[in-house]
């Protein structure tokens, strides 16, 4: 389990984000637990001790996950024009991630990206939890534009929005293979169980 020093250089490493953090190649070695996850089904209700702010304006390195599991990702976004997420914009690569026990909520949600554009790619990558959104929430990214990847990815938990709402991802323009979703899609007037529109 991560300690609250860890946390807080997490934190400081979001604040600080430079071009060279940005384009770097990054490991994870072990699982981490960014809060106590026993009371996460009430998350909504009495939000958990740490929120999680998004990394990076737009990410240009690699992250590899290396079959790690990150658990109790919290992230909401108290004006409604921000977004949550582990990552904001993504052109760069993320892989062989598991976000568990995950909660995402804001105007537009989702648990692992924001936006994934470009050359960016998604491969390997697993969300357990729930995206509840005001106006757009995905399972795992938000939208997929231009000439992105996402394979092999998983998603089972809720998805929930007023207006649109998508197993996988919101919207996607880029090409998506091999996903799998097992999650609920609540609510929205426009919804799919792998994209609300493409």
């Amino acid at each position: 389990i991560a300690t609250a020093e860890q946390i807080a250089l997490m934190g400081k490493v979001n604040d600080d984000w430079s071009q060279e953090y940005n384009k770097a190649y990054y490991v994870l070695t072990a699982d981490i637990q960014l809060n106590d996850v026993e009371n996460y089904e009430n998350w909504k209700e009495t939000p958990p001790e740490y929120q999680w702010k998004p990394v990076g304006n737009s990410f240009k390195g690699s992250f590899d996950g290396d079959g790690h599991v990150l658990s109790g990702l919290y992230t909401e976004a108290a004006d409604g024009n921000d977004y949550t997420g582990m990552f904001g914009h993504v052109t760069g690569t993320i892989q062989n991630l598991t976000l568990r026990d995950t909660y995402s909520a804001g105007s537009e949600a989702a648990p692992l990206a924001y936006l994934v554009e470009k050359t960016g790619v998604i491969d390997h990558c697993v969300a357990e939890g729930n995206a509840i959104a005001r106006s757009y929430a995905g399972g795992l990214v938000n939208s997929l534009n231009n000439r992105a990847h996402m394979r092999n990815c998983y998603v089972m938990g809720t998805v929930s929005s007023k207006t649109r709402a998508g197993g996988l991802v919101v919207s996607s323009g880029g090409t998506m293979e091999n996903c799998y979703v097992n999650a609920q899609v609540l609510n929205a007037k426009q919804k799919g169980g792998i994209a609300a529109r493409v």
